[in-house]
């Protein structure tokens, strides 16, 4: 086994890949920064910059419980600081209503510039913790499935805090590498530190609270080479003042509102965790965290305990499938990422340089404890594969060691060029469009609506290509959209109708530009073309799957045109196969 104190070893090329490393974090940057400018405001964006807002100027932290305050406050900076009277006004139905002076693609832009750096950060600590783990190529394999990962570059591009808490728990995860490989109490403050920026990124960080005590205690029991220097009891006091530090982060982050309130004032958390009927004194006892953060936490387990229909492989079902995050990985990862996961699982059983098992356990276990948390949310709410994004990092550097040397010789080496080649260039053939990947093994963006659906694929990301192609095609009326967004495409300077089924089930004549959501079956509120928004049902759309688009905005619009001589009926379907 490898020595886990022993530094990566230098070569005379260190320079070089050095350089090369920063290469791929600009080429990364560029990505992102055409990215922000050329994705629509997707549908939880408005949501998260108007939390975010109300953070940075109020205070308040009581908009959007359910996501932690770091993304929603780094996108709204850059807005608050330019635009100190701008106020983005969502209805209701939290569709937006800005100012009509206001270019609001411009104000989204700018807000998404402040979460960019997140994603440089998650890329960075691939880097350096693959670096270490597996030499300085292992290094740059990691780094560069982060910096070409599609569902990376369509997610980080977005005012959303899914690659937040993917950066900040590979951070997390790192310095508590770091600081078992060097126990002391800076270390340990670093640690805490990064596991409350965790804490701070989104509400599945929790359950890193109780997963650090668990490893630390693992390895304990594993004792490899070299036995640890330090006492049991003294690495015990340090873990202690790790966890302290993290939930005062996690205070800070939240302005320290409303924290130490007496558990007796939560009564849901009460009857939550069966504490209801304990003696009085123990109600009394205040509780460490953010008023907010509690309800927020307790507001997802009530949507994760409530099922939703959900959409898997062609079929509706009434909630969640257990598979779900499971199959979104077989389809949303590229075959040469894939190829080079299994090359680094066999390196890591047959490589007589394989990395030590507390090393791995360091960075395989978070992978697979969110997998498994969020596989067992699946089970009522299979919604969004972003859901998964904190597993991908650990993916990546366990990746890395895909190019560790002392196993397989020159064809594991040209297998590795081979991988990294396909995945690198099937990222790129699918952007700017990186939200809607799908791998070839499925037919690739096309196939995605057969599998599924939501933020995979449609998430609101068109509207500007629909708007451009409305614009070069001025003979397309009367003109029908179903769009599954937030801005309503009036608002842009489309004029339109929504589609809806005569009485009789008759589509009139036209041109229709309908979201591939609502076109394989999904509900959900859509602008109305007059200020309004009107509810899609389940089969308003679903007749659309018997037609040929004749053009496509981006990949998550669809456009048909309906002849006079052929006037459809609206069929009762949800799916090609008849799903339920």
């Amino acid at each position: 086994m490898a020595d886990p104190q022993k530094p990566p070893q230098r070569t005379k090329w260190r320079p070089v890949l050095s350089w090369m490393a920063v290469l791929l974090l600009l080429v990364h940057l560029v990505l992102l920064v055409y990215g922000v400018t050329f994705q629509s405001p997707t549908i939880d964006e408005p949501n998260h910059l108007d939390a975010g807002l109300d953070m940075v100027r109020r205070g308040d932290f009581g908009k959007n419980l359910g996501n932690p305050p770091l993304a929603n406050i780094a996108a709204a900076l850059p807005v608050a600081l330019l635009y100190p009277d701008f106020e983005l006004g969502l209805a209701n139905n939290r569709r937006i209503v800005a100012p009509q002076s206001v270019d609001i693609f411009w104000i989204f832009t700018l807000a998404r510039f402040g979460c960019i750096p997140f994603s440089l950060l998650g890329a960075y600590v691939c880097y350096r913790w693959s670096f270490e783990l597996h030499g300085e190529v292992g290094g740059l394999l990691s780094l560069s499935l982060w910096c070409f990962f599609p569902n990376i570059l369509g997610h980080a591009q977005l005012i959303t805090a899914d690659i937040t808490s993917a950066a900040m728990s590979i951070l997390a995860a790192y310095m508590l590498w770091c600081w078992w490989r060097a126990p002391g109490a800076d270390n340990a403050f670093f640690a805490g530190l990064a596991l409350g920026l965790a804490l701070l990124a989104k509400m599945v960080c929790v359950i890193l609270i109780v997963l650090w005590p668990m490893i630390w205690l693992a390895v304990r029991v594993l004792r490899e080479h070299p036995p640890r220097q330090t006492s049991f009891f003294r690495e015990a006091r340090q873990m202690v003042l790790l966890l302290v530090v993290a939930i005062i982060v996690l205070n800070w982050g939240y302005g320290f509102e409303h924290t130490l309130r007496p558990l007796k004032e939560y009564p849901r958390l009460m009857k939550e965790v069966g504490i209801d009927k304990w003696p009085a004194a123990l109600r009394e006892a205040p509780v460490p965290l953010p008023q907010n953060y509690v309800r927020g936490l307790l507001d997802v387990g009530q949507v994760v305990d409530q099922p939703h229909r959900s959409f898997v492989a062609g079929k509706w079902h009434d909630s969640g499938v257990w598979y779900y995050y499971l199959y979104g990985l077989a389809v949303k990862t590229p075959l040469g990422v894939m190829g080079l996961f299994g090359i680094a699982i066999a390196a890591s059983l047959f490589s007589r340089a394989a990395n030590s098992m507390t090393d791995m356990l360091f960075a395989v276990a978070p992978a697979i404890v969110f997998l498994d948390f969020v596989s067992y949310s699946s089970v009522m709410i299979s919604h969004h594969f972003r859901y998964a994004m904190p597993v991908l990092p650990f993916c990546f550097v366990f990746a890395g060691g895909a190019a560790k040397s002392g196993w397989g010789g020159q064809c594991k080496r040209v297998a590795v060029a081979v991988c990294w080649v396909a995945a690198v260039c099937a990222s790129l053939w699918s952007y700017p469009h990186s939200m809607s990947f799908f791998n070839a093994f499925v037919g690739g963006p096309a196939g995605g609506r057969y599998q599924i659906v939501g933020s995979n694929l449609d998430w609101g990301q068109d509207l500007h290509l629909l708007k451009r192609w409305v614009e070069q095609n001025p003979e397309a009326r009367p003109l029908y959209i179903a769009y599954f967004g937030r801005i309503a495409p009036e608002n842009v300077g489309v004029e339109y109708t929504l589609p809806k089924p005569s009485e009789s089930g008759e589509f009139p004549p036209g041109w229709y530009a309908i979201s591939v959501s609502f076109v394989m079956g999904r509900e959900f509120p859509a602008p109305d073309g007059h200020g309004g928004a009107s509810f899609i049902r389940r089969d308003d759309c679903t007749y659309f799957q018997q037609l040929t688009p004749v053009a496509r905005a981006g990949y998550s619009i669809d456009i048909y045109h309906v002849p006079q001589q052929e006037i459809p009926v609206a069929k009762s379907r949800q799916s090609m196969d008849g799903g339920p």
